[in-house]
């Protein structure tokens, strides 16, 4: 997903890629600039990720993230005790991320 407040941006990058969904994010505060998101489905948005990711520099690490998540986490929801380690492993590298 990327946000923004400027529209045009976001229809710019949907161009670019060929598919994604535009809202409007909800403001809170009366002196909150209105903005949008842009969201993929799941994969496309990892397509993304992969073809940004060596241009990438303040998000680089996150974007590194969210490529490894594909092959550590299952969408079944089975795992072997070491794929669980590797999953809250996974999960506890994108927090620290996030905290920055």
């Amino acid at each position: 997903m990327v946000s923004n407040t400027n529209r045009k941006v976001l229809e710019w990058c949907k161009s670019l890629v060929g598919k994604g969904c535009i809202s409007n994010k909800k403001t809170y505060k009366k002196n909150h600039t209105p903005s949008f998101n842009l969201k993929w489905e799941y994969n496309i948005a990892l397509d993304i990720a992969e073809k940004c990711c060596p241009y990438l520099i303040i998000k680089k690490e996150r974007a590194k993230c969210i490529l490894r998540w594909k092959s550590v986490v299952k969408r079944n929801g089975k795992y072997t005790p070491e794929e669980l380690y590797r999953k809250k492993e996974l999960i506890a590298e994108i927090k620290r991320l996030n905290k920055k």
